[in-house]
């Protein structure tokens, strides 16, 4: 399961430390200018069950890294756990887990602009226009995956689909999105592809055990990461993770590698190159290849990953004890540690803004 990767990693948490300093020495914590138009934007999950989320500004401009800044614009927490963070038409969407609910903000100075609520354990938000945008969840019961319609004039529910166990990540195709079900509380080996124009569940498509990550990729083709399963009471009912290759204008699944393993989570990429957190390192692999490079990139265990397409930099988040504050660390596509950021609570999913 992807939800807060704790159990699966916490090995790695208690034998890699490192100590790195931050990237530019600047003060850490400034008052909010009310402007956020050019940096990173960090989603803090908070700790876990206890904490609040919280959201981190990194401005490529002065360099300053702003935190809290949703907290300190609007005067009140946003709630546990903040799961992710998308931008898009000029507001930035906050997507609240367990407090089931999506704040919305204007993007630039984060003042709220309203709430969408009717939601159980909401996960990602994509926008399609300027109208509409979809949303995905685990339902009440972890294992009721929806993939929601989102009227973004009114901020209300407009529909509901139902789409498999623990619907999470998504990426849009054309008048197509293809949605992860990751399995949730339970187990799920799908991906769903809906019907934008008809707002409607169009077909599954059959990988690994729970799908975790997808991406469209450079080359034009649908990738997706699968975790596979993990049997904490019988480890024969393991199962091993999985990329998947997806040609998006016929469904069809081109090509699978098999992972050595499972666990595999958050697939990002660049160019040629995909990138995904694994075996307590970050790998890499060729999208040119047919069968699993088993390359390590970084060795060393990461929280969650992202790509920055105007800098050009891998972002990967440390959540550290994931009870104080964690980090952003960057690299190069290289390989070559560039910087890292100061930031809140369990650092993981990230937006960037030109």
């Amino acid at each position: 399961m992807e939800n807060f990767k704790v159990l699966t990693n916490v090995f790695f948490l208690l034998v890699t430390v490192f100590v790195m300093s931050s990237c530019d020495g600047t003060e850490e914590n400034p008052e909010p200018d009310g402007e956020y138009k050019s940096g990173i934007f960090v989603a803090n999950q908070g700790a876990f069950q206890t904490g609040t989320g919280t959201v981190t500004f990194w401005d490529r401009d002065s360099l300053l890294t702003k935190q809290k800044i949703f907290e300190q614009v609007n005067d009140r927490q946003l709630g546990n756990i903040l799961q992710s963070i998308t931008i898009h038409n000029g507001r930035a969407y906050l997507v609240i887990n367990n407090a089931a609910k999506v704040e919305v903000v204007d993007a630039e100075t984060f003042e709220e602009i309203g709430v969408i609520t009717d939601v159980d354990l909401p996960r990602y938000f994509v926008g399609i226009d300027e109208t509409r945008g979809y949303l995905s969840g685990w339902g009440a019961t972890g294992v009721e995956g929806y993939v929601k319609m989102i009227d973004l004039e009114s901020l209300t529910v407009t529909s509901t689909i139902s789409t498999g166990s623990g619907t999470g990540r998504m990426r849009q195709f054309g008048n197509y999105i293809f949605a992860t079900n990751s399995g949730g509380f339970g187990r799920d080996s799908t991906v769903a592809v809906i019907d934008i124009q008809g707002d409607s569940l169009l077909r599954k498509i059959q990988l690994a055990d729970n799908p975790q990550s997808v991406i469209l990729g450079g080359d034009g083709m649908i990738w997706v990461l699968c975790n596979g399963y993990s049997d904490w009471m019988d480890p024969a009912n393991n199962t091993n993770g999985q990329i998947a290759k997806i040609n998006p204008a016929t469904y069809d699944v081109e090509n699978t590698m098999d992972l050595p393993g499972n666990g595999a989570v958050d697939l990002v990429y660049n160019d040629d190159m995909l990138y995904f957190s694994f075996f307590g390192a970050i790998y890499s692999q060729d999208i040119n290849n047919a069968t699993f490079d088993n390359n390590v990139f970084v060795s060393r265990y990461f929280y969650g990953l992202g790509y920055d397409p105007y800098s050009g930099y891998l972002n990967f988040a440390d959540a550290g004890d994931f009870a104080s504050d964690g980090q952003i660390f960057r690299y190069d596509v290289s390989g070559n540690f560039v910087d890292s950021l100061s930031v809140g609570i369990v650092p993981s999913n990230m937006a960037f803004t030109e």
